[in-house]
């Protein structure tokens, strides 16, 4: 419904399937996954990422994934907002592969973002173990951050997307131009 009311308005969606923290947009069942993490935040915890997530989240994915595929108003899929773990980015990365897969089996048009805040943020070493499991990187820039992730598209041959952005305070219009500065190469 909400990418049929998008699409005559011209709106895109990029549909985050899960977020690393507990907010409610997560598939029913999963709220067991998560657990409180040494900086105080309930985010997915390293046994949801190790196989937990095949309990409720891999059924949701292929659920929703093959109801919506190459919906006009979809932008592009994302396996969840903000994912990453620190404790064994190797499990992050292979549940990022094997979710991609069942994403591309069901929807192999519709681009994968990473949905991550920074390549940084994911704590893979080797950024190119990325290239054919997510088609986009991403940034979240907050109160001016950057990252060298433009280097890295480059790098990877891959389109990057600013996908969240914003300010708690300050000359708002200024940090957006510094924002803007970055983003384009100015």
């Amino acid at each position: 419904a909400v990418l049929d009311a998008c699409e005559p308005r011209g709106i895109y969606v990029i549909a985050a399937l899960t977020d690393e923290y507990a907010t409610g947009f997560s598939p029913q069942g999963d709220d067991g996954g998560y657990y409180l993490d040494g900086n105080g935040y309930t985010v997915l915890s390293p046994d949801w990422y190790s196989g937990g997530w095949r309990d409720h989240y891999a059924a949701w994915v292929e659920t929703v994934v093959a109801r919506n595929a190459g919906h006009p108003a979809l932008f592009g899929w994302e396996a969840g907002n903000e994912t990453k773990q620190p404790a064994d980015p190797g499990a992050w990365l292979a549940w990022m592969t094997e979710i991609s897969a069942k994403i591309r089996a069901h929807d192999p048009g519709t681009p994968i973002l990473a949905g991550t805040i920074d390549i940084g943020s994911t704590y893979v070493s080797d950024t190119s173990s990325l290239v054919g499991v997510v088609d986009v990187l991403t940034v979240h820039l907050y109160d001016g951050a950057s990252t060298n992730d433009l280097a890295t598209a480059e790098s990877l041959g891959m389109p990057i997307l600013v996908e969240e952005t914003g300010f708690s305070g300050g000359d708002r219009a200024a940090s957006i131009a510094g924002n803007s500065s970055w983003a384009f190469g100015a």
